[in-house]
């Protein structure tokens, strides 16, 4: 049975969604409360809230699963960019976390609107998806993988 909502990516094979062939996939339904936000910068692995003046709450990560995780604002200590497909988000509170993202230029927009607190999520994508972006969108940033360290010990998320 197909769902009106996923009609085009159900007729779709693999290697067509792959390669971009095909109709393109239907846009996700937006939720009333995130529609009347002006100013979002939303990309395929994240979205950015500007232009407004209030703080956000939280950091909310999702991962390939979709799994959520999400890490408060105001323990945010610091963010460090080694190289343009590797960023380090520091967070310390009752205990000490690192975020890892990698990815493809993540040292444009995103690194600066994680240092003003301004990035509402971050979206790890699977492979065939951020290679579709890749494919048509080379100059947008990608998140490929997102891993969290509690302490010392590291874990793929």
């Amino acid at each position: 049975m197909l769902n009106p909502k996923l009609r085009a990516v159900q007729k779709q094979s693999a290697v067509q969604r792959y390669l971009g062939e095909g109709e393109p996939p239907a846009a996700p339904p937006v939720e009333a409360d995130k529609a009347d936000l002006d100013g979002l910068l939303e990309r395929k692995s994240y979205c950015i809230l500007r232009g407004r003046l209030e703080l956000l709450p939280s950091l909310r990560l999702v991962n390939r699963q979709g799994r959520v995780r999400s890490f408060d604002y105001s323990s945010l200590t610091g963010v460090n960019l080694d190289t343009p497909e590797e960023l380090h988000i520091h967070f310390e509170g009752r205990e000490l976390f690192t975020l890892t993202i990698a990815g493809k230029s993540l040292d444009r927009e995103l690194l600066e609107a994680l240092e003003w607190k301004r990035v509402l999520w971050i979206r790890e994508l699977d492979d065939l998806v951020a290679a579709g972006v890749r494919k048509t969108e080379p100059n947008e940033p990608v998140v490929t993988g997102i891993r969290i360290t509690k302490g010392s010990v590291t874990r793929e998320w």
